[in-house]
């Protein structure tokens, strides 16, 4: 799938170390003689250079990643073991949850911890196991193939034109999609890719920018609200050319800052839209069309197409006319995954994804998002179920009465029992990662109801929208 023969030419970069593609094939041939192929292994992601030279060797030695965050708690990787039946863990060597395994394979700080030496029943595309969201505790997984991950890479790498010489950094998670299908395009074209754990925040990062002339940078809808509080538009990076965003809708305000900045610095920016069941890119909005077509989410990725469809699944050919928004693509993840007997299936899929996004298409078909069919949001570029956070709050009675609505970046909860505020926060942070601040509270005295006795979601925007008038 990756062609490793380009010998001493650096892939990786970082700030102990740089690995060549000499050494990454050295490296999977290695491990190729300890494991074999067709092994699952689950991988405790980290920004860190020898945790992506393993997931690498993986890939090139048709074993079965699946990448999580690194911080799992023993009940959530327990879960995971149990629906999944790993061969390995492939962890950092402080991880203390593995102690008790044979290693039997490592890369600097990061070993290879057997579980199982048991051959699992694998269909023969299968490459990748992602998950879904980093939401509710749900084990459910997108099932990824090699002809996915090759395709999507190589539709990323045509339309940002990226060369040989191009240097892009890890300024998002590894194991997010996103993130993960950076660094799938730029090994495709034999560029670099610096890895790092330091963030926006850090001066250190910036002073990698500069020493180390990184070209490209990605981020987040939070990553661009925080480089512009961190005065990225007076910052000399005379190497950057160009800026990416996906994960989320950004505001109409900063796409405009950000727009100008790029078109006086003689930089390009392109906003993206994705989505896991993608390996990550649908559409792209080209630079130049960017003010004029502002809010818009582009035209699909070479090798794509877009439609919208009715709730009668008849094709909607209009323009301006609102449907749900179905993408075709060679991309499309082969289905789900929820136990390991799912692992044997082929393609369910059949390169057809329904997004769950509601919108339409303009009179030059350029696309635009108007809302979700599901009650689905994003925070910080990850998705969220808000019926699963609220399945999961309404567990434990002491909060009496849950419910929550929401939008990217905001989760919005109502309960009738706001003496447990802290409580409550402090569980959504806990849970499912959300921000203290993304998270607002409304104490009501009974969650509004439809005739039909269902939750009245459309009665808690409007409790939401005029408390927030009031203030």
């Amino acid at each position: 799938m990756f062609d490793l023969s380009q010998q001493d030419r650096f892939f990786l970069l970082s700030e102990s170390r740089n690995i060549s593609f000499r050494e990454l094939s050295l490296y999977s041939q290695e491990l190729k003689g300890i494991i074999g192929e067709r092994n699952i292994i689950i991988c405790l992601s980290k920004n860190n250079v020898n945790y992506l030279c393993g997931y690498i060797s993986m890939l090139c030695t048709n074993n079965v990643p699946i990448l999580l965050e690194d911080n799992q708690d023993n009940d959530s990787l327990k879960e995971y073991e149990d629906t999944y039946k790993p061969n390995y863990y492939w962890a950092h060597k402080e991880s203390q949850q593995f102690e008790n395994l044979k290693k039997v394979f490592s890369i600097g700080d990061f070993d290879l911890f057997e579980v199982s030496s048991k051959k699992r029943e694998i269909h023969n595309d299968l490459a990748l196991l992602l998950s879904t969201s980093g939401s509710t505790g749900s084990k459910k997984l997108v099932r990824l193939s090699y002809s996915n991950i090759s395709s999507n890479a190589s539709s990323i790498a045509k339309y940002l034109e990226i060369k040989k010489d191009d240097i892009s950094i890890s300024s998002l998670p590894l194991h997010y999609t996103y993130g993960l299908s950076i660094v799938h395009s730029f090994l495709l074209r034999n560029a670099k890719f610096f890895v790092t754990n330091l963030t926006f925040l850090q001066r250190e990062f910036w002073e990698i920018m500069k020493k180390n002339k990184i070209t490209h940078l990605s981020g987040v809808p939070y990553s661009y609200e925080m480089l512009k509080k961190l005065k990225f538009f007076d910052m000399d990076l005379p190497y950057l050319e160009t800026l990416t965003q996906a994960g989320g809708k950004l505001s109409k305000e900063l796409h405009e800052e950000f727009h100008n900045f790029c078109v006086k610095k003689n930089k390009r920016f392109f906003i993206m839209y994705g989505q896991t069941e993608a390996t990550s890119r649908i559409s792209y909005l080209p630079f130049e069309k960017k003010l004029r077509k502002l809010g818009s989410i582009g035209i699909p990725i070479p090798g794509g197409s877009l439609k919208i469809y009715d709730n009668k699944n008849e094709e909607i050919k209009k323009h301006n006319k609102t449907g749900e928004i179905i993408y075709e693509g060679k991309n499309v993840a082969l289905g789900y995954a929820e136990s390991i007997d799912s692992l044997k299936l082929g393609d369910c899929f059949k390169g057809i994804l329904n997004t769950g996004d509601l919108g339409y298409f303009d009179k030059d078909n350029f696309f635009y998002i108007t809302g979700r069919k599901k009650r689905i949001i994003k925070m910080q570029g990850t998705r969220l179920s808000l019926d699963e956070i609220e399945s999961n709050i309404q567990i434990n009675q002491e909060f009496a009465e849950f419910t929550c609505i929401g939008e990217d970046d905001l989760l919005i909860g109502f309960t009738t029992n706001l003496n447990s505020e802290e409580i409550l926060k402090k569980k959504l942070v806990k849970d499912f990662k959300i921000p203290s601040k993304c998270i607002k509270l409304i104490s009501v005295k009974e969650i509004p109801k439809t005739s039909s006795g269902k939750k009245s979601y459309e009665d808690l925007k409007k409790i939401y929208i005029s408390l927030s008038a009031d203030r």
